[in-house]
Formats: C-alpha cells, sequence, structure tokens
C-alpha cells in the first residue's frame, strides 16, 4: 500500500514537471488557487506568452554578463585585468573617449546646445510670467533643476573627457582644422551653458564649468600633437559676466578673474590653451563687476596693471573701458565719494569761494579721470567715451560749487576737454559737439 501511494505521488511530479517545461500555462493552471477566468490569472497568462525567447535570452546573457564582470571576468573567464594589459601594451585607447573621433565629438558637443537653450526658453517664459497658476512654483523648480541638469551633464562630460586623455600613454594626432572646429562648438556651448547658470543663480556651477573647460583644454594640448590651442578668451568674460549677476561675492569673481589671468593667460604657464591673447572685453567684463559694486580704487588699480604697468599680461583699452572707469568716477562724486587730495598741493592753501585756474581741481575723481584720459590714444575714445568724461566735469561742477567750498571750474576744464578733442580727424569729429554742447550747457547753468 504505501509503494503504490509513494509510486503514485512520484508520478504525479514527474507530470507536473514535464507540463511545466513544455506548456507553463498548464504549470499555472493546474497549480493556482485562482480560477482562469479571473483577471489576474490572465495577466499571468500574457505576460508569459507576450515574452519571446530571443528577449528571454538577451536578458539572461546581460544579467550573466553583468555578474561575470563583476566577478573581473569575461565570458571566456579570464580577467579582465589581464586584458587591460594588453591593450595599454597594444597602445589601444581607453573607452568612450570622444576626443579621438572629431565627428562624434562635436556631435555630442553640439547636442548639449538645444537641451540648454530649450531650459534657458522655459525659465524665461517662467519668470515673465505675470499671474501663474496655481502649482506654477513647483514647476518653476522643476524648470530650474533642468537647466542646472543640462549644464551639469557639460561638466561631467569635460572632465570624463580630460580623465580619458590623462590616461593616454602615446600622443594622439589632431589636424589644426579639426581643433578650430571643436573650439567653435566649445565656446557656444559654454556660453550657453554659463549663462544658463547665471540665470538661476548658481555661481558655483559657474565655477565648475570653467575649471572643467580648462582641465579639456590642458588635456588636449598634453596629449594630442596640435599647437593650436583649444579655448578663447571670451569664455571667460562671459562668466566674469555671468557670476557677477549672481549673489557671488567680490571674491568669487576675483577668484575666476586670477584663474584667467595667472593660470590661462600667462606666458608662464606651462601649456597654451588660449587661442589668441586676452582683450578688452575680458578687462570690460572684470571692470563692470568691479564698478557694480561700487569698488573705485579696485578698478582703477586693475586698469593701471593692466595698460600702464610691466606686466606678465598686458591688455590694452578701448572707449568702453574709458567710459566704465569715467562713468564710475561720476558715480563716487554724486554718491558722495570720500574727497581725498591727489594734486601734490594741499587744499588748505586755497582761500574758500576761490575758483582753482587750470585743471587742477579739488575734486580728486575730475584729476583721476584727466590721468586716465592721457592713457587713452585718440583712436580709442568715441562719443561713449567723453560723454561719460563731461559726466565727471558736471558733477564735480555740482558738488563743488557752493560758498565756502573750493570751487570747480567747470567751464575751464569743459574747454579743456575741447582742446584734447581737436586732435581728432575731422570726419571723426563732426558729430563730437553733439555730445560736447549739452553738457557744456549745463556746466555753464551750475
Amino acid at each position: 500500500m504505501k509503494f503504490c501511494l509513494l509510486f503514485t505521488l512520484q508520478t504525479t511530479l514527474s507530470l507536473l514537471c514535464a507540463a511545466s517545461f513544455f506548456r507553463p500555462d498548464i504549470f499555472y493552471t493546474t497549480t493556482s488557487f485562482i480560477p482562469s477566468s479571473t483577471i489576474i490569472h490572465q495577466r499571468r497568462r500574457n505576460r508569459n506568452e507576450s515574452l519571446p525567447d530571443s528577449i528571454g535570452k538577451r536578458a539572461s546573457l546581460f544579467v550573466t554578463l553583468q555578474h561575470q564582470s563583476a566577478l573581473g571576468k569575461n565570458i571566456e573567464g579570464s580577467h579582465n585585468i589581464d586584458d587591460d594589459m594588453s591593450r595599454k601594451e597594444e597602445g589601444a585607447l581607453p573607452p568612450h573617449l570622444l576626443t579621438v573621433q572629431p565627428d562624434k565629438l562635436i556631435q555630442k558637443l553640439e547636442s548639449f546646445i538645444p537641451n540648454i537653450s530649450r531650459n534657458r526658453m522655459a525659465k524665461k517664459k517662467r519668470t515673465l510670467d505675470p499671474n501663474p497658476a496655481r502649482g506654477e512654483s513647483k514647476r518653476s523648480y522643476n524648470v530650474n533643476d533642468a537647466l542646472i541638469n543640462a549644464c551639469t551633464s557639460l561638466v561631467y562630460f569635460l572632465n570624463n573627457e580630460a580623465d580619458s586623455l590623462n590616461t593616454l600613454d602615446n600622443q594622439l594626432q589632431l589636424l589644426t582644422e579639426t581643433v578650430e572646429s571643436i573650439r567653435g562648438v566649445l565656446e557656444m556651448v559654454l556660453v550657453q551653458a554659463v549663462r544658463g547658470a547665471s540665470e538661476v543663480g548658481d555661481f558655483v556651477l559657474i565655477n565648475k564649468l570653467i575649471h572643467a573647460a580648462v582641465g579639456y583644454a590642458t588635456a588636449v594640448a598634453l596629449k594630442t600633437n596640435t599647437t593650436s590651442p583649444l579655448l578663447t578668451p571670451r569664455i571667460f568674460g562671459e562668466a566674469i559676466t555671468s557670476m557677477s549677476k549672481t549673489k557671488a561675492s567680490h571674491s568669487k569673481v576675483k577668484s575666476l578673474w586670477n584663474l584667467f589671468l595667472n593660470d590661462v593667460a600667462s606666458n608662464s604657464s606651462q601649456q597654451q590653451i588660449l587661442s589668441s591673447a586676452p582683450s578688452s572685453y575680458e578687462l570690460n567684463a572684470m571692470l563692470s563687476s568691479l564698478s557694480e559694486r561700487n569698488k573705485v580704487s579696485a578698478a582703477l588699480t586693475l586698469y593701471r596693471q593692466m595698460a600702464e604697468e610691466e606686466n606678465d599680461v598686458k591688455i590694452e583699452g578701448d572707449a568702453y573701458t574709458a567710459s566704465i572707469l569715467f562713468g564710475m568716477l561720476a558715480d563716487s562724486i554724486g554718491s558722495g565719494g570720500v574727497v581725498r587730495n591727489t594734486n601734490g598741493r594741499a587744499i588748505g592753501n586755497f582761500v574758500a569761494d576761490d575758483v582753482i585756474d587750470g585743471d587742477v581741481s579739488p575734486c580728486w575723481q575730475w584729476d583721476e579721470a584727466l590721468r586716465l584720459l592721457d592713457t587713452f590714444s585718440s583712436v580709442q575714445l568715441n562719443n561713449f567715451a567723453y560723454a561719460a568724461l563731461l559726466k565727471v566735469n558736471e558733477q564735480a561742477t555740482e558738488v563743488y560749487c557752493e560758498a565756502g567750498m573750493i570751487r570747480h571750474n567747470g567751464v575751464q576744464c569743459a574747454m579743456s576737454v575741447l582742446e584734447r578733442m581737436k586732435d581728432l580727424t575731422f570726419a571723426s569729429a563732426l558729430d563730437r559737439p553733439i555730445i560736447f554742447l549739452p553738457m557744456s550747457s549745463r556746466v555753464l547753468r551750475s
């Protein structure tokens, strides 16, 4: 009796195993307590019938590969370290390095541009919406996060490329035309990225973008045979301008300027990664940042270091540089700037209500403006620069015109500016009275 019962159980189990092997749906039908007409049972059958054998095989192969790669083995059972050593001996390139494939690298960099631009437009629309609907505040955070993620992905990509290049033992071959193409696309995507980071107020991300770009350009200069640098100076000017629009402190902006001046643009740096010498655009970006923070003395010192003193990096200013400096001096007069004597003559030697002859003035801003004017050639200045200079004269005339003070001779100072303008060519000086006469009339009224 016991023998018959055991034989019956063994036969039943054998039949169930055979059924589950050839027909899984029969196994679910015979072993499940859920009726076959229910929705759950139908979902089970559909899930088992809808998966082709190829998908199951690929999934099994993927799990096997992942497990073996975690153990440090490939499919044949050999260790990955041996493969890495053999690749290194053969001079093979590391995986995922796009610098050796310029077309794919350019396509990758170009793919960042529409993504960042689309998120910037979404951010702008969200900002300009005067009446946000319910839940829009939460969506604005999502827009900010999407823009930050788009810029951060660029940082990761540049860092990964730089790390892959630094692991190479051999020099890569890159043509000059190829580097120039990469340079143009890299400039566009970095400008978009730093502007996008500025729009969300993330000055830390701006700093990461610039350091990632410098690291990648340095790796390209070290590991390739090209003599064409990868970065343009404009990137740093955009970064300084963008960081100035955020809540970053002056020390953060200054550290970015020092990185550009001492580590990138300096002639003593080991690798030249700038495609051209620094221009007035970068200098004006830093001067504008100092102007927004009312740091007049720091701006004057910076300009003289770049333009006059013997320095490793010399940057010549332009008309916009003069306009920034003259505008800062004029604003410092109107905002009650500290009066200091830089004339070499003691102000106490003058009698109250005297009008000082010549260009010497009790207003140090005007004297400083004249000294700055001597550092520019006539071809470097335009209407805006002279208008800013006359604004300094107008402010000095209004402040130093009260009784009991040493007066600023605004009329004579305005005429001295006109005397300096006579060296210009006739064609370029025709429109100068347009900005000179209104300023002079206001000085005469004062």
